[in-house]
């Protein structure tokens, strides 16, 4: 049986797994980033300067 499938089989089965998990982990920095809304206040204060 050709081995050399199976490596390329395993392969992009990681690379799959490390794809998905750059997504949950991406989903749960923005659900954070959510959770933490500063006024125009707090950011002035904060030294926060995003844009114009």
């Amino acid at each position: 049986m050709d081995r050399s499938f199976r490596r390329q089989a395993s392969d992009t089965q990681r690379s799959s797994s490390f794809l998905a998990g750059l997504q949950i982990f991406h989903g749960i920095l923005n659900w954070l980033a959510g959770l933490i809304q500063l006024t125009e206040e707090e950011q002035d204060d904060a030294g926060i300067y995003l844009g114009d």
